[in-house]
C-alpha cells in the first residue's frame, strides 16, 4: 500500500515539474517586444542617449525583471538606444508575456558635442533582484577620495508608464531628475592671478539619492565638489561643460575655495536665492568680488526645453 502511494505521489510530482515546465515554454513563446510610440518620444527637444527599462508587477514596485533571448526570466532590464527620439535596433529589448506591467525608465542624456558630459560623473548604482521591491533600491553620490565630499553624476531622466503587453506600445515623457551648474572664473583685471593654483566649487544641501522606483531626492545634507580648469589663454577658469548633481535643499551654499602659490586658501561663501531642484541648470559667472548667476529650469522623455532665470549675488 505505501509503495502505490509513493508510486503516485511521484507521479504527481512529476506530473505537477511537467506542468510547470510547459508553462514557462508556453510564456517563452509567447514573450511579446513591445513597439515605442515614436511621436511621443520625439517632443521640442528628442531624447538622444541610452534607456533603460525596469518591469515591475501590475501597480506595484516589485521587479520582475525582463526575459532573455532563451525565454529565461532574468534581473538584466531591458536597453535601448535612442537618437533624438528615434529607437535603434536593441540587442536586449522588453520581451514579457502579455499583461499588464509597470514599467520605470532611467535614462542618461548624451549631451551635445558643444556641451560635452563632465568627465569623471560616477554613482553608486542599484541592484536588481528577481521579486524585490525597487523602493528600496537607490541611486546615490560616490565620494570623493581625499576628504568627505561628493563627485558629479549624470544627466538622468525617469518615468513610469502602466503598459499593457500585447495592447500598449512604449512612449511617455521623460522628467530630468538632475540639476545642472556650469561656473566660469574670471580675474578683475581680464585675466587669473598667476598666484591661483587651483579653483575648486562646492555646493552643499545637496541630496545624497534618488530613489529607483519614484525617482524623488532625499536626505539633502551632502556636499559636491569639483575643480575648475584654466583656459588655453589663462584669462577664466571654468567647469568647461555642465556639472550634473542631485537636486538641492532651499537655498543651497555655494562656495568657491581658491588655493595660491604660497598654499593660503581663500573662500567666498554664498548661498542662493533659488534651489537647484529637478531640471535646473544654473551658469554662474564670477568675478573676485562680483557673481552673476543665471539659472534655467528644464524638463523632460519627450525631454523639454530648459525656462531661463537670471539670479544676481555678491560674494
Amino acid at each position: 500500500m505505501k509503495k502505490i502511494v509513493l508510486i503516485v505521489l511521484l507521479g504527481v510530482g512529476l506530473f505537477g515539474s511537467c506542468s510547470k515546465d510547459e508553462e514557462l515554454e508556453r510564456e517563452a513563446r509567447e514573450l511579446i517586444t513591445p513597439e515605442f510610440r515614436l511621436a511621443n518620444i520625439v517632443s521640442e527637444t528628442p531624447f538622444t542617449g541610452a534607456l533603460g527599462v525596469a518591469p515591475c508587477e501590475k501597480n506595484s514596485s516589485i521587479y520582475f525583471g525582463n526575459y532573455n533571448p532563451s525565454g529565461v526570466r532574468t534581473s538584466i532590464h531591458a536597453l535601448y538606444t535612442v537618437g533624438k527620439g528615434h529607437v535603434l535596433p536593441a540587442s536586449n529589448p522588453v520581451r514579457l508575456p502579455s499583461g499588464t506591467y509597470d514599467f520605470i525608465y532611467w535614462g542618461v542624456v548624451q549631451n551635445e558635442t558643444s556641451d560635452p558630459a563632465y568627465p569623471g560623473s560616477r554613482v553608486d548604482g542599484p541592484v536588481y533582484i528577481l521579486d524585490e521591491d525597487l523602493k528600496d533600491q537607490y541611486f546615490k553620490l560616490y565620494p570623493n577620495q581625499m576628504d568627505t565630499t561628493y563627485g558629479p553624476v549624470y544627466d538622468y531622466v525617469y518615468a513610469k508608464q502602466s503598459i499593457s503587453i500585447g495592447v500598449d506600445t512604449m512612449g511617455t515623457l521623460l522628467h530630468r531628475v538632475t540639476a545642472g551648474l556650469k561656473v566660469t572664473l574670471s580675474g578683475r583685471n581680464g585675466s587669473i592671478d598667476p598666484n591661483i593654483t587651483s579653483v575648486d566649487v562646492q555646493v552643499g544641501n545637496i541630496a545624497y539619492a534618488l530613489n529607483y522606483y519614484t525617482g524623488e531626492a532625499s536626505d539633502f545634507s551632502k556636499t559636491i565638489s569639483f575643480p575648475l580648469s584654466l583656459s588655453s589663454d589663462g584669462n577664466t577658469l571654468s567647469t568647461n561643460s555642465t556639472v550634473m548633481l542631485f537636486p538641492s535643499a532651499p537655498n543651497p551654499p555655494v562656495t568657491l575655495v581658491i588655493t595660491m602659490a604660497n598654499g593660503r586658501t581663500q573662500t567666498y561663501r554664498q548661498n542662493l536665492q533659488n534651489t537647484l531642484s529637478p531640471g535646473t541648470r544654473l551658469t554662474l559667472k564670477a568675478t573676485i568680488g562680483d557673481v552673476l548667476l543665471e539659472e534655467t529650469n528644464p524638463g523632460s522623455f519627450n525631454v523639454t526645453g530648459w525656462t531661463e532665470l537670471t539670479e544676481n549675488i555678491d560674494f
